[in-house]
């Protein structure tokens, strides 16, 4: 076990000072990162602790409620789009709403 300290990582050093950040973490699900991830985007962790061999999902996520209620949404990530595999409304199309970013870079692909 070791740790980190300011020297090592200016930038987080910089952050923690002045910004909230979470020094401990639970996660809602006391099982495997897919129910976790449900659960963060709907509320639930389809009944299970377990990662499907796939996992493709049709749940409704917390999204709905936002396009509902005319609020913008965009989805950011660097590898695949999680909410495609959680909701199914959001398994094609909604291209504008995702958004991928390269690792080891600050851009955005379209």
């Amino acid at each position: 076990m070791g740790y980190y300290n300011a020297g090592d990582l200016p930038i987080y050093d910089h952050l923690a000072q002045r910004f909230c950040i979470c020094d401990r973490w639970f996660c809602s699900v006391p099982g495997s990162t897919w129910p976790n991830r449900l659960y963060a985007l709907t509320g639930q962790a389809d009944g299970s602790k377990d990662n499907k061999p796939l996992p493709i999902y049709s749940k409704i996520s917390f999204i709905r409620h936002l396009e509902e209620r005319g609020v913008s949404w965009r989805w950011y990530s660097h590898d695949f789009q999680t909410l495609r595999c959680v909701d199914e409304k959001y398994r094609t199309g909604y291209d504008q709403n995702f958004f991928r970013v390269e690792a080891n870079s600050r851009k955005a692909k379209f």
